[in-house]
């Protein structure tokens, strides 16, 4: 186990680990040398599921639990980083929703306001809770899991305006992050992870195309290439801007 402000260990924070791509990121650090992975899940710790058979064998995963709107979740998860390695070097919020499928005029408010919460919100709540720590790290990164679905200057035409719209208010509140802490040296910008063969891919491909549809991108594909451009970011070089997945950088 890393020992508080150990600096020879890389230490990250991936939320909605439990399954999809925050598991397929979890699952390629916990086998990288000198790293502290903290895997959260709005499950118990401890319920069985890959995660924890993952962490069984890998003793530099944390399990935490994390309800992605709780704020007391987020501090209580804060304090354990702080007792364990002291500080944290990257941050990928990656916890979402997209349950809505729907023309505007036919999506009930509701759901705007569900994506926006954990979508929008929950990324915010997590940067707020650990940015202290993220302040202790040489080379401290924030970087969300956004999607295509989110830009407004490419015209998208599958009706996900609430997932899509939470997306886009995110990118916003990424940007501004780098605006006002990029000075400190903190790497800040959304990442798109492409549409991607999880559960939540798949349901959105099959409810969107049809029977027996899947999304474009294996998890691997996915999960390469975002942690080649979580890898390679730089302020000067990814900072307040857009990135995908393959490394190609995307309009607002």
């Amino acid at each position: 186990m890393a020992t508080p402000t150990d600096t020879n260990q890389t230490s990250y924070f991936v939320t909605g680990a439990n399954r999809g791509i925050g598991y397929g990121i979890v699952s390629r650090l916990a086998s990288r040398p000198n790293t502290t992975v903290y895997a959260t899940t709005r499950s118990k710790p401890d319920a069985p599921s890959e995660l924890t058979l993952l962490a069984k064998s890998h003793p530099n995963v944390h399990i935490l639990k994390l309800e992605t709107t709780s704020v007391a979740d987020a501090k209580a998860a804060a304090e354990y980083v702080k007792k364990t390695t002291g500080k944290l070097d990257v941050l990928i919020a990656n916890a979402a929703i997209a349950d809505a499928y729907h023309k505007i005029v036919d999506t009930p408010l509701q759901k705007f306001r569900d994506h926006f919460e954990v979508n929008s919100l929950g990324p915010v709540i997590i940067f707020q809770a650990l940015y202290p720590l993220l302040r202790l790290s040489p080379h401290p990164k924030f970087i969300p899991i956004s999607s295509g679905a989110g830009t407004i200057t490419n015209k998208f035409n599958f009706p996900v305006s609430a997932y899509g719209t939470s997306k886009a208010a995110l990118n916003f509140i990424t940007v501004s992050i780098h605006s006002e802490h990029a000075h400190e040296g903190l790497v800040a910008f959304p990442l798109n992870p492409g549409w991607v063969q999880t559960d939540m891919g798949n349901k959105g491909a099959e409810t969107l195309l049809g029977e027996g549809k899947k999304a474009d991108l294996t998890l691997e594909e996915s999960v390469t290439g975002i942690l080649k451009v979580v890898d390679a970011a730089t302020v000067e070089t990814h900072g307040g801007k857009f990135f995908s997945y393959d490394g190609s950088q995307l309009n607002f």
